[in-house]
């Protein structure tokens, strides 16, 4: 009898042994439906990420203002640091988390979970990735020449001054004196040439011939009357 209740129990011990090593390895096993993002903006992942190379994004983690709706479940990023290139948003909740790319700020949210994956989880953590921007600046240089002529008789001089901007700027001024009557005034100078000499003389007889032809009219009306 003690025999029979011996094997009995044995039989039993290994029936739920060999119950055990089948049913553990199933239910140990993931999922194999991979997360919904939910939003056509997002790539979903499994898991978990904490550091923006865990998400696949370049760049760390960078301080970005922003805002979270009442339920906690949508952020708004508000604003991000001039000197900041964003890279991408990382939203995790429920068994996964959605990457957004730099240029998606505004609603962002964690994949979908519950049937039929319907519904949006609150929102566990989420952070924005993104590189420093390149400050370096390029130097700019202008040039400025100022050309002034000076007429003196049958003589002139004319003075360049050229003034550079920017970095190894200076002055530099050259004076080149004209050549000797005619050929060294500017074109068009009458002072050169005698021009402005004669003019007064030309004006001056001209004025004579005037005033003498008038008085010889006055005086052949006044014979006239006379007569």
């Amino acid at each position: 009898m003690i025999r029979r209740v011996g094997i009995a129990c044995s039989t039993a011990l290994v029936a739920t042994a060999i119950s055990l090593a089948v049913a553990l390895p199933t239910s140990a096993q993931p999922s194999a439906d991979p997360p919904v993002s939910g939003d056509p903006r997002a790539t979903a992942h499994s898991g978990n990420a904490t550091t923006c190379e865990q998400a696949g994004l370049s760049g760390s983690k960078v301080t970005v203002g922003f805002v979270i709706d009442p339920t906690n479940r949508f952020v708004t990023i508000t604003s991000v640091p001039s000197d900041i290139e964003l890279t991408g948003t990382v939203v995790k909740g429920g068994d996964g988390y959605n990457v957004y790319g730099p240029q998606h700020l505004v609603l962002l949210h964690s994949p979908l979970v519950g049937a039929n994956n319907q519904n949006i989880p609150q929102i566990s953590h989420w952070f924005a990735c993104g590189t420093k921007k390149d400050t370096s600046t390029t130097t700019t240089t202008t040039t400025t020449t100022t050309t002034t002529t000076t007429t003196t008789g049958s003589s002139s001089s004319t003075t360049t001054t050229t003034t550079s901007g920017g970095a190894g700027g200076g002055t530099t001024t050259t004076t080149a004196p004209a050549g000797q009557g005619s050929g060294g005034a500017a074109s068009g100078d009458l002072a050169s040439t005698g021009v402005s000499a004669v003019t007064p003389m030309l004006m001056a007889g001209g004025a004579l011939v005037l005033i003498g032809g008038a008085l010889l009219y006055f005086l052949r009306r006044t014979r006239g009357q006379r007569r």
